[in-house]
């Protein structure tokens, strides 16, 4: 068997047990559905790649001083704060950074 005849195999493989999780798992018609995907494939129609998940929403977290919006899509400059809260304490490490 080439590696091409091994991919048309997996292929179909695929496109059968994606038939068989659509109609409900039912028992006793592995053929059927072999049959089916091997048509289907063979002929280009199946497509056994699972629909993709939506993409989800990426989150801002602020910066690395803790500064920021927290998971907010804005950030503190887009809401007019142009300094951080005097309450807050240092970071450490700002010192550090300017050295």
């Amino acid at each position: 068997m080439s590696a091409a005849d091994g991919d048309i195999e997996d292929r179909i493989r695929a496109r059968a047990h994606q038939i068989w999780e659509e109609e409900g798992r039912p028992e006793g018609r592995d053929r059927e559905h072999w049959e089916r995907a091997e048509r289907e494939v063979r002929t280009g129609i199946g497509d056994p790649t699972p629909p993709a998940e939506p993409a989800q929403e990426q989150r801002d977290f602020g910066d690395s001083a803790g500064y920021g919006s927290g998971g907010s899509t804005l950030d503190r400059h887009d809401v007019g704060d142009v300094e951080p809260a005097e309450d807050r304490k240092p970071n450490p490490l700002n010192e550090a950074m300017r050295d």
